[in-house]
Order: structure tokens, then C-alpha cells, then sequence
């Protein structure tokens, strides 16, 4: 038996699309779209009804050229969203926990904006038990969708581009039980995620101004790059007091606009055993005819498409 689903990844400036077919335990890629948004997908933009009109059509150009599985995902850039972790106790009630929440949240939400955000969190279990939460802005919500409605769509599924990603690199590869991490590496900032068996432990932002020079102009240099990178990679497992020796990363897993060969081999000396780049297209995971050859030179973009994909199928 087969499922199929597709995932529409909103990133900054471009609409990505991709339909995904699970059968017998596996996945593979049937068709692909790409789009360049007039505007950036921003807060600015979405606020501008002139401005959202032209995202819009966009996305009703997508939907005029093929026809697309009616169980949708939908994940949106990582810089529209807030994302902390916090540790809590491990008996408390749900009516606890919920206030809990809401307590942290105020920590980091100024109080004038506190009612334009959306809270979601997910208990995260290991030695010291946790709480993931994710911030959603509600202006973003409903304009995603507002889009969706007007092209007569209802996605079964919204989310973030970094746990789409996530999503994908658990589908595509055996990760190991110890500590590994997931590395988006953007245009203008990274995000760090560590990952115990598979699974979300830690994350961090990592704008590329932090770097002392604050020019990232100088991060089109992948060694340059990969530096900061290495650098910020300690700095977040030592504020975290997670010890794990030289190379505490058994997997080190690449994707986003700035990910190349370049970079992984220039990533290969740092704390990680193995250094990855997130291919989607890998052998047996797209027909040659869907996958236009300029996509090939960086797969890895295409990580929060198919992932988003997979968290449709696996929704309720």
C-alpha cells in the first residue's frame, strides 16, 4: 500500500514543492516545483495585503500546473518563529505543565505582543526531562491559511522548516542512538540542532554577525564558514555541559542555501565523525526526469519539502 503527500516549504524567498510517495517502508519523490516569491516571505510582506496578494499568486501559479495530493504539509521559515527549551519536572500535571509554559514564554515574549503568538511545546524525555516550545507569530498563521483556503486547499499539517528537515533526515538516513546534529546553514545565520538518537535535544540560532569580523560577506568562503561554524558548534555544547570528548558528533548531518561540497569537506575536521550532506535525490529517491539538473548542484534545499511531506502523512 501507498501514501503520497505534499509539502510546500515557504522559505524566505522561494516556494519549494515537493510530492512524496511512502510505500512499504520507503520514500520516493515524484514531482518537484520551485518558485521564486515577487516578495520576501516576512512579516512585512504578510502584513501588506498588496504585497501577500503577489505570494498568492505564486502559489496559485503552483496549483495551475499540476495537480497536487489533497493531505498537504506546510513549514515556514525558521526566523519567523521563536524556539526555547527548558527544563522541568518530571511529575508534574498537565494543568502544571500548561502554566509552566505560559510562565516561559512571558520570559522572552514582550507583553504587548504576548497575544499576537501562538504557543506549542512537546515534552521532551530524556535524563533531565524538558520542554520543547515554538512560538508561532498569528499574523503568519493566518495568512498561511488564508492562502491555502482561497485555492481551496486545507493543509493537514503546519510547521517549521528546521523540524521538516528533521523530519526528512530521519526518513532518508539510520542515524545513530548517541549524540549527532543537524546544521541549516542560510544566507545570512545558522541553526544548530543537537539530536540524541534521532530525536530533538538542543538548538541554538547562530547569526552570522555574531562572528567578530560581522561581515558575512566573508562567509561566501566555505573554510571561513566552516570555521565559525566549528567554533559556534563548542560554544553551544559547552554551555550545555555536554562532554562528549573531541568529536562528540557520531553524524553531522548539512542542508540549506549555503551547504556545498565545499563546506563538508571543510566541516570534516570539527567535532563531528561523520560529516553529511542532506541529499534527498540520493540513488533510488527521484525519477531522473524530476529532478532538473541545477536542483542536483545543492539537494539539500529541498530537505523541509519532502520532510514536511512525511509529517503530513504521519499527522493525525
Amino acid at each position: 500500500m501507498s501514501e503520497s503527500a505534499v509539502g510546500f516549504s515557504l522559505s524566505e524567498n522561494l516556494l519549494r514543492v515537493a510530492q512524496v510517495v511512502r510505500r512499504d517502508g520507503s520514500i520516493r519523490i515524484e514531482k518537484l516545483n520551485q518558485k521564486r516569491f515577487p516578495h520576501s516571505f516576512r512579516l512585512l510582506t504578510l502584513d501588506n495585503q498588496e504585497r501577500f496578494q503577489t505570494l498568492l499568486s505564486t502559489l496559485e501559479d503552483v496549483f495551475e500546473q499540476d495537480n497536487w495530493p489533497a493531505t498537504m504539509g506546510v513549514s515556514i521559515p525558521n526566523e519567523l518563529v521563536l524556539i526555547k527549551e527548558f527544563p522541568v519536572d518530571d511529575d508534574l500535571s498537565q494543568n502544571e505543565l500548561e502554566n509552566q509554559v505560559h510562565w516561559e514564554a512571558s520570559q522572552f515574549l514582550p507583553d504587548e505582543l504576548s497575544a499576537e503568538y501562538v504557543l506549542s511545546y512537546q515534552r521532551l524525555n530524556f535524563e533531565q526531562v524538558s520542554v520543547l516550545l515554538v512560538a508561532f507569530r498569528e499574523l503568519v498563521l493566518h495568512r498561511v491559511r488564508q492562502a491555502f483556503d482561497t485555492i481551496g486547499s486545507k493543509p493537514r499539517f503546519l510547521g517549521v522548516d528546521v523540524f521538516a528537515a528533521l523530519s526528512a533526515v530521519n526518513a532518508l538516513y539510520e542515524l545513530n542512538e548517541g549524540l549527532s546534529a543537524l546544521l541549516e546553514v542560510g544566507e545570512n545565520r545558522a541553526h544548530l540542532m543537537l539530536l540524541k538518537g534521532g530525536d530533538y535535544l538542543v538548538s541554538k540560532k547562530l547569526p552570522y554577525a555574531l562572528a567578530e569580523e560581522k561581515e558575512t560577506a566573508l562567509f561566501d568562503n566555505p573554510e571561513a564558514l566552516a570555521g565559525f561554524l566549528k567554533k559556534e558548534s563548542r560554544k553551544l555544547l559547552l554551555d550545555r555541559k555536554i562532554d562528549e570528548g573531541e568529536m562528540p558528533f557520531s553524524q553531522l548531518f548539512v542542508y540549506g542555501e549555503k551547504a556545498s561540497a565545499e563546506l563538508i569537506t571543510a566541516l570534516e575536521d570539527g567535532p563531528a565523525v561523520e560529516v553529511l550532506l542532506v541529499d534527498p535525490f540520493q540513488p533510488g529517491g527521484a525519477d531522473e526526469e524530476v529532478v532538473e539538473e541545477e536542483w542536483r548542484q545543492n539537494p539539500s534545499v529541498w530537505a523541509p519539502a519532502v520532510g514536511v511531506a512525511l509529517q503530513a502523512l504521519e499527522s493525525d
